[in-house]
């Protein structure tokens, strides 16, 4: 199952830059701290336990977004006209020829992040040196919000589900996590990881942490990739979410 996870999440990441969601379902929330496992965020703590004040900026504008893997999916659809006023009912075919193949749907999808500034740094500086911050602890500082989302993951290569959508309005471009679209499942076969039309999930964020060279010193240094100063953190990317175990591209 692992495996099936990391090709997912390394493949969400290459298409989209953030890391996806495991569960699918788990809530995180921006300014929670924890630490990465095993393609997991484990929360210890938030900046508001510890008495970290911070901001957060507005949610961005609303996008769809759909992902699938490469290769090792098809999706048909068989009734239904896209972009049509119906009532109408189709059938949404689902193959996938390989493990960890996967497909990702979301509506109504808005960004969200933690503001950086030089006092919440210098306070978790603070917090560290008072041994009150752990040296692996990293922060959720951007999460994206999603109105409706459909996940599907194969365990294994010849993994199958067939969908019947029902609507009174468009079917849309994304049937699959349409909040309008009803979603009914007629057959499956084979081992899947299904989270279908899911409401308000936070499928993708990101983390940072403090770099090891400000661990023992005053000094604010900048985030990694960005000419910012006055950050002490840097940005986790897909290695830092599975260690040394990540899959090529």
């Amino acid at each position: 199952m692992l495996v099936n996870v990391r090709t997912y999440q390394q493949e969400m990441h290459n298409s989209v830059g953030f890391f996806a969601t495991w569960l699918p379902g788990d809530i995180l929330d921006l300014g929670d701290v924890g630490e990465l496992k095993d393609g997991q965020f484990r929360k210890r703590a938030s900046l508001k336990d510890l008495g970290i004040e911070h901001n957060l900026s507005s949610r961005g504008p609303s996008q769809d977004l759909e992902v699938t893997s490469k290769g090792g999916v098809e999706v048909v659809v068989e009734g239904g006209i896209a972009g049509t006023v119906l009532p109408v009912t189709a059938l949404i075919k689902v193959e996938f020829k390989r493990r960890g193949a996967f497909v990702f749907n979301a509506t109504d999808v808005r960004k969200q992040v933690l503001e950086h500034s030089a006092d919440m740094a210098k306070a978790i500086l603070d917090a560290h040196r008072a041994n009150k911050w752990k040296k692996n602890w990293c922060i959720v500082d951007s999460v994206h919000l999603a109105g409706c989302a459909t996940v599907l993951i194969a365990e294994n290569k010849s993994a199958g589900v067939t969908f019947e959508a029902s609507t009174e309005l468009p079917l849309g471009n994304l049937p699959l996590a349409n909040p309008n679209v009803k979603l009914k499942i007629t057959s499956s076969r084979g081992k899947l990881v299904q989270v279908l039309g899911a409401r308000d999930l936070r499928p993708l964020y990101s983390c940072i942490k403090l770099e090891r060279k400000w661990w023992a010193g005053p000094e604010l240094g900048k985030v990694r990739g960005s000419a910012s100063p006055g950050s002490p953190f840097t940005r986790l990317d897909i290695g830092d979410l599975w260690g040394a175990e990540t899959l090529e591209d």
